[in-house]
């Protein structure tokens, strides 16, 4: 299954010398109904306020993040409103949380991030995708390969 994306240039506006907000989304996922997902949205609401990000909608689930991306109701739907609506940047608690998989992490990060222009923010690793002039950050791919593989490692010990 290909999911197609629509591209926009990501730009940043500054209006009476200030930043114009930007709008994002929130994806949040845990992997048993034992787990909760308000700390993983309320760490991410207070950054963007911090960070001049409004929060337009919010996906949180339930699953394990060994299924992929695409097979996950609420990851579905995510990528559907990115086609279909304007934002700016994604916010995740950590990089695991869009897979445990680092192939299906990595696909997902470059469709997102260098395919479509969208900003990242994952809040665990303190790492944004774009720098504050809307540039790629040179060592977010660097970095989000590396943490994309310890977890696909996490998994693989957790079976043995």
């Amino acid at each position: 299954m290909i999911i197609s994306v629509q591209r926009f240039t990501f730009v940043v506006l500054f209006t009476n010398g200030k930043q114009k907000i930007m709008k994002g989304i929130i994806y949040g996922r845990v992997s048993t109904n034992k787990q909760d997902h308000a700390r993983q949205v309320n760490s991410l609401q207070e950054w963007a306020k911090r960070n001049d990000v409004e929060v337009v909608e919010v996906f949180t689930e339930i699953v394990s993040g060994r299924k992929a991306g695409k097979d996950r109701a609420a990851f579905a739907a995510m990528i559907e409103y990115i086609r279909t609506n304007k934002i700016g940047i994604i916010l995740i608690s950590e990089l695991s949380r869009i897979g445990r998989s680092p192939m299906d992490v990595q696909i997902n990060i470059h469709k997102f991030v260098y395919e479509v222009g969208l900003d990242m923010y994952i809040h665990e690793q303190g790492l944004r995708a774009r720098d504050s002039k809307g540039e790629i950050n040179s060592i977010f791919k660097l970095m989000t390969d590396m943490f994309a593989n310890v977890a696909g490692m996490e998994v693989d010990q957790t079976r043995a």
